[in-house]
């Protein structure tokens, strides 16, 4: 193990005072893009759009995984497959529900129509509910007492 001095070598304090010295002449070239520009861009990925994309992309990507470790428990031999039955079971069910479950299901929750910049969602329209208890078992619905 490397002693803690030596986690930074000559090229790590290279590539940091490059990215200082960038930093500095875009900012003396007045090459930085403004606040706004940046929360802007910031936006770009805080909306509905790129949550759906990216969490169809990621629901997609879980569901390779999963696939894949089912298909590497297939291949296993049978004695392999008897003596670890616990674990191989555990980790089916993980990976199908856990993981892919989790990015479905906030893949299903951003395209049920809420918001994603912030804000409150829509208000439901409001609903009265009807509280006539004047119903005789037998009648018609609309038929009341007398």
């Amino acid at each position: 193990m490397e002693s803690p001095v030596n986690i930074f070598t000559w090229y790590h304090f290279a590539a940091f005072c490059g990215l200082v010295i960038i930093y500095l002449i875009a900012a003396r070239l007045k090459l930085l893009p403004s606040i706004q520009g940046f929360k802007d861009f910031a936006d770009a990925f805080n909306s509905a759009g790129m949550h759906i994309l990216l969490l169809s992309l990621f629901s997609a990507w879980s569901t390779t995984i999963a696939v894949r470790y089912i298909y590497y428990i297939l291949t296993l031999p049978g004695d392999t497959l008897t003596k670890g039955q616990a674990t191989i079971a555990v980790g089916i069910t993980f990976v199908t529900g856990s993981l892919s479950g989790t990015f479905i299901g906030a893949l299903l929750k951003t395209m049920s129509g809420g918001r994603a910049n912030g804000g409150p969602s829509p208000a439901p329209p409001a609903v009265t509910p009807n509280l006539d208890v004047s119903f005789i078992p037998g009648t018609s619905p609309t038929e009341k007492k007398s």
